[in-house]
């Protein structure tokens, strides 16, 4: 993937293949459409640091995870 012009199609195989691996059930679990979102926002706008409180699986942390590797930034995920 290159950050400086992402390519959707791209990016969004990469966090289909890390989705899917991440079990849904009733206490939570970000769709893929609202992880893909996320992740193509941060990489257009440049994020410089993510943090999510309430990680749970992390169906959302880890796609932005990604992302923020994409960038050379930093991602953090603060759970119990």
């Amino acid at each position: 993937m290159n950050t400086t012009n992402p390519d959707v199609i791209e990016l969004l195989r990469d966090l289909k293949q890390i989705v899917t691996q991440i079990p849904v059930d009733f206490a939570g679990g970000s769709p893929l459409s609202k992880t893909f979102l996320m992740a193509y926002l941060a990489l257009e706008y440049d994020l410089k640091n993510y943090v999510e409180i309430g990680i749970y699986r992390g169906r959302s942390f880890f796609p932005m995870a990604y992302a923020a590797k994409l960038l050379n930034c930093m991602a953090y995920g603060i759970d119990s």
